[in-house]
């Protein structure tokens, strides 16, 4: 198994306010065509969130990079919060998510900040690791 570097998606996370969604760039993985990809969210409120609310992690696939998936059919991660204000990361793999199958060739990331404060206006990011075996 191999790994690749660990490297930043595009999405505005600082300061996302309750309630709201932010896409990430589209991720292409037609030439890396990784086995599987490792994701890390590292996320921080201002003020601290309600315990026990979530920030909510999808996943939107695309077989041309144009058509995405919608919210309806996608796979999801829920992320409890802890009722505090220090950083905090949460890991996933992608394969986990669509059951142990390859995912499709192009992917967003969507993430939903319900956790009652908006995120902190510094300190959030998404970032993937590629994993061939």
């Amino acid at each position: 198994m191999t790994y690749g570097s660990k490297t930043a998606l595009t999405i505005s996370l600082n300061s996302l306010a309750n309630g709201s969604s932010v896409v990430s760039n589209a991720f292409d993985n037609t030439s890396s065509k990784y086995n599987d990809i490792a994701f890390q969210l590292v996320y921080k409120y201002g003020t601290a969130p309600t315990a026990g609310n979530t920030i909510v992690i999808s996943v939107l696939g695309s077989l041309d990079n144009s058509t995405f998936d919608d919210i309806v059919s996608v796979p999801m991660l829920n992320v409890p919060l802890t009722a505090d204000t220090s950083s905090h990361a949460t890991s996933f793999f992608l394969n986990s998510l669509f059951g142990g199958i390859v995912p499709p060739p192009y992917l967003k990331i969507k993430v939903t900040n319900n956790g009652g404060q908006a995120l902190a206006a510094s300190g959030n990011s998404l970032s993937y690791m590629g994993v061939t075996i």
